[in-house]
């Protein structure tokens, strides 16, 4: 499946033109005499003397003379002459990167074959007319794509026909890219390789197959002219992929011509950057981009693991997509198997056997009676074709990660990443645990240590980076970069096996049956959003956007598990194709008579006693809750002393988490303790409470920041995390010796706010009584003599003595409320 990303392109309305520039690097004789020389046998080195001038003319009299600083970057790469439509597209990715002399010795002797007839297959139907004159493809195997050349006729319209009629053909290389985007479906491209990126040409395409510069993730870009800046060239380069860094000349660095490096964090981005704006003209400075060479070591491990490595970790990725190969699995059917053969053996020794074995065998499903709805809605979707993104969210505790455990549990293809356990970890821990989830095997941990050290070495003594190291966020997306490729490989291996099996069926309802029956991979990403504030935070992203190439190439179902409703759906539409919808599931909390109906199944019980009721209303709906409560009646305690011990556990983790009892969790609140007390007292009342009353409490000040802490997302209303808290927070207003405590601290924060604005309100009576009197506010005399500036003071005088009154009256009250809860605290006499 093609990819078509990144296409902006804009149209020439102008007759043939003629640029002049003394400023390349290479002139057109000079490409085409290397690509002469090229046909006679392979280049290790061009060298030019000296700038050379490019001339493009035609027999045409009138032909006009553009300079390059007229040029804007909408007209770059696309002409249009009357009614023809003229331009060149970069495909990359079609082909493996060459990364060294012996492949692509190699490659000679065993050239790629033809790609033109499944290139042919997805050229679209042109609307409004329009046709595709002529069309050719340009390989360049050594950097891994080609370019694809096209002129298309538009037909004559009228001046008055709107521009976005389709009346108007294709009005651009931008609605190219988008027909030729729905018309795709499955290409068998060389190298098996489903996701294609695609890019407008903006320079000058030039294949060549020079030996000593392979394709390398670091680019040297020469200027022809001014100096750019590294804002100007990030915004340039950044639409080709990441960049890890951009490192310029410095001004007194004496070194023609000036250049400035790019490192990209994959080889394939440069490759399509090199491509694309080699020749291209930014701001009247024209480009020249090529390759910075490969150190020998760094070359040559490139192509150790690209021939060796790499067939190894994609055969280990799909071995852990498959499971084909997993010891536990085998014993868990052996288990399975000897555990129904020794109840089997047991049948006939009584009927309650029977019923307990049935019991058994249809527990697990019993207990999803309540998310019956959105079960079927899950296995729905993954049962479709990838087309959008699934995100199965709820609070914490809600049956999210049991919910899609269940529905994944039967199916063939499924890789499960954890991000909490990537997140608030070290760089190192965050790449092995993922390659371990992945399946990605062998690392080469070692590897970028290594390179680290060289780049020291190189930057000590030149005073520029070497580039030879690559930062964590590229490692990541080496790993992800590659088991995309291996689901795709597993993909087109499920493809054939589909076509086999359709070459054999004839009617019409047979096929549309088999194609329904494909199974595609599924990914589940638990976690997602859990932590967003977290160290190495980054992974959600790089999640998203390797999500989205796996949905649009139609490669696997993306399924995303979070506990923060919140902000998991805005982060996932924020890495969705604007045309693309996000399947949303949302797990609230049960009623009261389904968490008791599922609380008797649970127990096996046919009636609740008074004691079990009153015991799962007090727990509420949360799954996780009601679950506790099961085992530990299962275990043998009642009802009643099962239910007090789940509140008790949640009064310490409230205590923990909000008051710092912890010493590990002190440190790590942003709050103050008699804050989150308030909070408690409110929500002990109430069911909710407005975000807004509650920051405009003196003890907020009006300031949110600290309820934002307690909810990884800004908060309308505030409400208890768990209906459980409610039952303790409750518990924990009753508890006197508690209650008081926390008063305490609560009345003293207050009464010292209030002493704060009496201070402030005494030291502006005072300076205002001194004007008055004639002292002057500092004692320098000045004296205000008019009546009506005088009867200003006199106002503002007994303003200020009314706040004065209202608050000395608070403290008198914080006072006595202090003394009556220490009071509380006294032990007897």
């Amino acid at each position: 499946m093609l990819r078509l990303r990144g296409f902006q392109v804009g149209l020439r309305k102008s007759l043939p033109i003629r640029i002049s520039s003394s400023h390349s690097v290479y002139s057109q004789n000079n490409v085409q005499r290397i690509s002469a020389l090229t046909a006679i046998g392979p280049l290790k080195k061009v060298s030019v003397a000296q700038p050379l001038r490019r001339l493009f003319s035609t027999d045409s009299a009138d032909a006009l003379t553009v300079s390059d600083s007229m040029i804007t970057d909408s007209e770059k790469s696309v002409i249009f002459s009357k009614n023809h439509l003229e331009g060149t597209i970069w495909f990359n990715n079609a082909f493996p990167i060459i990364h060294n002399r012996f492949l692509l010795y190699l490659q000679r002797i065993f050239p790629q074959r033809s790609i033109e007839p499944e290139f042919s297959k997805m050229i679209p139907k042109l609307p409004g007319g329009a046709e595709l004159l002529e069309w050719r493809l340009e390989k360049n195997e050594k950097e891994g794509g080609f370019y694809f050349h096209f002129k298309i006729a538009n037909p004559k319209v009228d001046s008055d026909v709107a521009e976005n009629s389709e009346a108007l053909g294709v009005k651009n290389a931008d609605h190219l890219a988008t027909l030729m985007e729905n018309s795709i479906s499955s290409v068998n491209l060389p190298g098996k390789f489903n996701w294609i990126q695609v890019f407008a040409v903006r320079g000058e395409p030039w294949v060549e197959d020079l030996v000593a510069r392979p394709p390398y993730r670091k680019l040297r870009v020469e200027f022809f002219g001014e100096d750019i800046p590294i804002e100007k060239l990030f915004k340039e380069f950044r639409r080709y992929g990441r960049i890890a860094d951009i490192v310029t000349l410095p001004w007194s660095s004496k070194e023609q011509p000036r250049y400035a490096e790019i490192h990209f964090e994959l080889s394939r981005d440069a490759a399509s950057a090199k491509n694309c704006t080699h020749g291209d003209v930014i701001d009247g400075t024209r480009l020249s981009v090529h390759y910075e060479k490969v150190p020998i070591l760094i070359a040559l491990f490139a192509g150790i693991t690209y021939i060796i490595f790499d067939p190894i970790r994609k055969f280990f990725i799909i071995n852990k997509a498959t499971d084909r190969f997993s010891l536990e699995k085998y014993f868990e059917e052996l288990f399975d198997r000897l555990k129904l053969s020794q109840s089997l053996t047991k049948l006939s020794k009584s009927a309650v056997n029977v019923a307990s074995l049935i019991m058994r065998r249809h527990d697990n499903d019993d207990t999803w009676l309540e998310r019956k709805g959105e079960a079927e809605k899950l296995n729905k979707w993954l049962q479709e074709s990838p087309d959008n993104f699934v995100l199965v969210t709820g609070a914490h505790g809600s049956g999210t990660e049991q919910l899609v455990a269940k529905a994944v549990k039967g199916r063939p293809y499924k890789i499960i990443i954890d991000c909490n356990e990537l997140v608030d970890h070290p760089e190192e821990t965050l790449l092995r645990r993922l390659a371990s989830q992945l399946g990605f095997f062998p690392l080469f941990r070692f590897y970028n240590t290594i390179a680290g050290f060289g780049d020291m070495i190189v930057l000590s003594l030149t005073g520029l980076k070497a580039g030879l190291a690559t930062t964590n966020e590229g490692q990541v997306d080496r790993l992800l970069d590659l088991t995309l490729h291996a689901l795709s490989e597993l993909g087109s291996h499920e493809q054939k096996k589909s076509k086999k099996q359709l070459e054999k069926i004839s009617t019409d309802s047979g096929v549309l049956e088999l194609e329904a029956d494909r199974t595609y991979p599924v990914i589940v990403i638990h976690g997602f959003m859990n932590k967003p504030k977290a160290k190495n935070a980054f992974i959600y992203d790089r999640l998203v956007e390797w999500g989205a190439m796996l949905e649009e190439n139609k490669i696997a179902h993306i399924v995303f598990v979070s506990d923060n409703p919140g902000q998991s759906p805005k982060a996932l539409q924020k890495g969705t194709l604007p045309t693309k919808t996000l399947e949303l599931i949302v797990l609230a909390d049960a009623d009261n008579e389904s968490s008791l109906s599922y609380v008797q199944r649970r127990l096996g019980l046919v009636f609740a006693s008074a004691e079990l009721q009153s015991a799962v209303e007090g727990l509420g709906g949360r799954l996780t809750d009601l679950e506790i409560l099961v085992q530990k009646v299962k275990a043998g305690a009642c009802a009643t002393d099962a239910y007090n011990e789940i509140i008790l556990r949640s009064i310490s983790e409230i205590r923990k988490v909000g008051f710092g009892d912890d010493s590990e969790e002190a440190g790590k609140i942003s709050w103050r303790p008699e804050q989150c007390w308030k909070i408690i007292q409110l929500l002990s009342k109430y069911d909710e409470v407005s975000l807004d009353e509650v920051k405009s409490h003196p003890l907020f000040g009006g300031d949110e920041s600290s309820l934002q802490q307690m909810e990884v997302s800004r908060p309308y209303t505030i409400r208890p995390a768990r209906p459980i808290y409610r039952t303790a927070f409750a518990r924990m207003t009753a508890d006197t010796k508690l209650s008081a405590a926390m008063n305490i601290i609560l009345t003293k924060r207050l009464h010292h706010k209030e002493m704060a604005k009496i201070n402030e309100y005494e030291k502006e009576m005072e300076i205002l009584t001194r004007i008055m009197s004639g002292n002057g506010a500092v004692g320098d005399g000045r004296f205000i003599s008019s009546r009506e500036g005088r009867r200003g003071i006199e106002s503002r005088l007994d303003y200020l003595a009314k706040l004065l009154n209202i608050s000395s009256k608070k403290c008198e009250k914080f006072e006595t409320d202090e003394e009556k809860f220490k009071g509380l605290l006294k032990l007897a006499d």
